[in-house]
C-alpha cells in the first residue's frame, strides 16, 4: 500500500491522523475536512467483499481464470467478476506507465479481426485493425490499436504520436513494411546509422514480443477489441518485470488494490 502524501479529495498536504475504522487507519484533512484512508485511491474502495475475497479474486486474475469461472469459484456475480477485471486493468495502466524515452526504440505492427465478444448484435462482416508495438532496450513495451481496415500513412503517424505518449521520434526502427514507412516517415529529417546487428536484435527481440503476447492471449479464449489495449497493458507489466529477479506480479497486484 503506497503512502499518503495529500488528500485525494482536494490534493491538499495538509491532513492529520482521524483515528481507526475497521481496524485501518483514517486521515483528516484540514482543507477540505473530509475523511479518509490509505485504501481511497485503490479499487477495492468502496467494495463491501471482504479483503480475502479480493485477495482470492486477484490469484485467479493472476492466472488468467476466465470471468465465469471466478464468478463460480467466488460465488460472486459475473457482473461483478467483469467489473473487478476491468478496473484492475485501468489500475495496471495508471500505475505501470510506459516510458520509452531514449533511442533505438523498436516498432512492430500487425493485423488482427475485429472481435465482438460479449455483443449480441451478429454481424458476418468483420473490421480488421493493425495493432502497433513498441520496444526499447530497457524491456519497455506498450501496444495499441493505430487504424481500422486500410492503411493510411498520414493517418498513421498522427494516431503514433497521438497514442504513444512518449517522445521517440528521433530514435524509430521498423521492423515490417508498415512499421518502416511510419519510422522512415517520421525520422525523415534525421540521418539514422542503423547497423544490420541492431536491425537483427531489434526484430528479433519484438518477434519475441509479438509471439508471447499471442500465446499469452490464448488463455483468455478470444477478448474483444475495444479491450485490446487494456489487456496489452496487462501483458506489458508481466513481460518487463520477467527480468526482475524475484519478480511477482500477484504481490504487485495485492499492493495496488487491496
Amino acid at each position: 500500500m503506497k503512502e499518503i502524501n495529500y488528500c485525494p479529495h482536494c490534493k491538499s498536504d495538509n491532513f492529520r491522523k482521524h483515528g481507526f475504522y475497521r481496524n485501518k487507519r483514517r486521515f483528516l484533512c484540514k482543507n477540505c475536512l473530509k475523511t479518509f484512508s490509505k485504501r481511497n485511491e485503490s479499487v477495492s474502495y468502496y467494495s463491501k467483499k471482504s479483503d480475502e475475497i479480493w485477495s482470492s479474486y486477484i490469484d485467479l486474475f493472476d492466472e488468467g481464470y476466465s470471468i465465469r469461472l471466478c464468478s463460480k469459484l467466488l460465488k460472486i456475480n459475473i457482473k461483478t467478476a467483469f467489473y473487478w477485471r476491468h478496473k484492475i486493468l485501468k489500475k495496471i495502466i495508471k500505475e505501470n506507465k510506459t516510458d520509452n524515452i531514449g533511442v533505438n526504440i523498436g516498432i512492430k505492427t500487425y493485423w488482427i479481426k475485429e472481435n465482438k465478444k460479449g455483443t449480441k448484435i451478429y454481424s458476418p462482416k468483420r473490421k480488421k485493425h493493425l495493432i502497433c508495438c513498441t520496444k526499447s532496450f530497457t524491456h519497455n513495451i506498450s501496444g495499441k490499436i493505430l487504424l481500422d481496415n486500410k492503411f493510411n500513412l498520414h493517418l498513421a503517424r498522427n494516431n503514433f504520436k497521438e497514442r504513444f505518449p512518449f517522445h521517440v521520434s528521433n530514435s524509430l526502427i521498423g521492423t515490417d513494411v508498415y512499421s518502416r514507412t511510419i519510422a522512415t516517415n517520421i525520422n525523415k529529417n534525421l540521418k539514422l546509422e542503423l547497423t544490420s546487428d541492431l536491425k537483427m536484435k531489434v526484430y528479433t527481440e519484438l518477434n519475441n514480443v509479438y509471439l508471447s503476447h499471442k500465446g499469452w492471449l490464448k488463455k483468455f479464449k478470444g477478448i474483444a477489441t475495444k479491450y485490446y489495449d487494456l489487456y496489452f497493458s496487462w501483458f506489458s507489466c508481466v513481460f518487463e518485470n520477467i527480468y526482475c529477479e524475484n519478480f511477482s506480479f500477484n504481490n504487485i497486484l495485492k499492493t495496488l488494490i487491496i
